[in-house]
């Protein structure tokens, strides 16, 4: 297991969100045998890009950073539990407002 894939598997048991993005090398263009990461990203719904070089990277993360943030924190949002009740030990009131009241202040 290589270091950026120890790494990845770290995050992911601590349960911290995650986009990746992958450098395109001429080595694994012309294979096709299994990245072990890869099939990681996709076995556990990791979202990924492949990028050509440091450009568009770049222009990617300029587009894109505000969305999947977005995206990571209302996933993160869908797998938290609230409780059931949230206010147990308030006491609601009736709150009527008079408008004249509101007038002469």
């Amino acid at each position: 297991m290589s270091g950026i894939h120890e790494e990845y598997r770290i995050a992911v048991n601590n349960n911290i969100p995650l986009h990746v993005y992958l450098k395109k090398c001429k080595e694994s263009i012309n294979t096709n045998e299994s990245n072990p990461l890869i099939d990681d990203l996709v076995k556990d719904g990791i979202s990924f890009y492949y990028f050509n070089n440091d450009r568009e990277l770049i222009k990617r993360l300029k587009e894109t950073t505000f969305t999947i943030a977005k995206d990571i924190m209302l996933s993160q949002l869908k797998k938290t539990k609230y409780p059931k009740t949230l206010c147990t030990n308030w006491h609601l009131k009736k709150i009527t407002i008079k408008p004249w009241r509101l007038l002469l202040s």
